[in-house]
């Protein structure tokens, strides 16, 4: 566990300002599993209009986790990520269709560049595996759509999704470890994008395949036959290949310092880590329910319960609401 700061006075704060003069500070719910940012400009304000703010901002995180160095020094190490910041955030874009927008504009423009990188890859290694990432977006965000409409795509539907986003992120991971491209940084947005909407996509598949088949399957294994091989993308992911892969990227082409890169990797495997446990916990929770309706009835009073929750805190220190609603609905879908 992160070592737990005491922070008292606004001088105190000061030595987390990042390049800019800003403050940032990360706000979970008391789950822990939803996350948003709040960002204080320090000298911009008045003082007493900073102390209260500060202060006000200190309390509420004190009150419900704590602030902790770890998650402080990773925030100002990842203002200097570009785009990655996005999917390290802690806020997984991917859910909603709000948020996947964001992500679809920008993994869009650079599909054609993946797209000649993972050619490469897959002419030296001889492999035939179609490649559409542009489908993949494309799907998942009609899925996303559908989801919305309440008008959920079938068992058969979202087997095919996922099945789709595992083949694309396994060649896209292939394709970063074979260091083919000078332009690593557009790959690993690419890695990291596709690992959140498999995870949500993958969740979504268990909840239908287990309240469609439990009857049938009885006490036989509850998830489909291909399951384990799905969730194993993200041990790959934080295999020590592909950390060592990470931490080199790191050092040598983001120019991170040690320190840095040490605070970036570990937040891109609590990323990864994240991601899987919540497929593991989704399961969990299907399972311990065991009814279809009654699960839809829990997951829309959690999500509202973490979105008010979320919405309080930002409220309490002066947060525009109007600006962050996108983002919490996106962390709470």
């Amino acid at each position: 566990m992160a070592e737990v700061i005491s922070v008292k006075t606004l001088d105190e704060l000061r030595r987390f300002l990042n390049d800019k003069g800003v403050l940032e500070i990360a706000l979970r719910g008391k789950n822990k599993k939803f996350k948003t940012f709040q960002k204080i400009a320090l000298d911009q304000l008045q003082q007493n209009e900073v102390s209260e703010k500060v202060q006000q901002a200190i309390e509420i995180l004190n009150k419900n986790n704590h602030i902790a160095e770890k998650s402080l020094k990773v925030l100002n190490s990842v203002s200097k990520l570009s785009k990655l910041n996005l999917v390290l955030s802690g806020v997984n874009l991917c859910a909603t269709c709000v948020g996947f927008a964001i992500m679809y504009a920008k993994l869009d423009k650079m599909s054609a560049q993946i797209a000649e990188v993972v050619a490469v890859y897959k002419q030296g290694q001889a492999i035939q595996t179609t490649f559409e990432l542009n489908k993949i977006l494309s799907e998942h965000s009609n899925m996303l759509d559908c989801r919305k409409k309440q008008s959920y795509y079938t068992e058969d539907q979202m087997r095919e999704l996922v099945d789709g986003e595992y083949n694309v992120l396994t060649l896209l991971i292939d394709s970063f470890l074979a260091e083919i491209t000078s332009n690593r940084e557009d790959l690993l947005f690419s890695i990291l994008s596709l690992a959140q909407m498999f995870s949500i996509s993958l969740r979504y598949f268990d909840e239908i395949y287990y309240y469609e088949n439990k009857d049938a399957i009885g006490d036989g294994d509850r998830w489909h036959i291909s399951h384990d091989k799905w969730l194993a993308v993200f041990d790959r992911l934080v295999s020590t290949e592909f950390i060592s892969d990470i931490q080199d990227y790191g050092i040598f082409e983001m120019g991170l310092t040690t320190v840095e890169d040490d605070c970036f990797y570990i937040n891109y495997c609590d990323q990864i880590k994240s991601l899987k446990q919540d497929v593991e916990d989704n399961q969990n929770l299907i399972v311990s329910i065991d009814d279809k309706d009654l699960f839809t009835v829990v997951m829309r009073r959690t999500n509202e319960e973490a979105q008010a929750e979320i919405e309080a805190a930002l409220a309490e220190v002066g947060a525009p609401l109007d600006v962050c609603s996108d983002m919490i609905r996106a962390a709470v879908a």
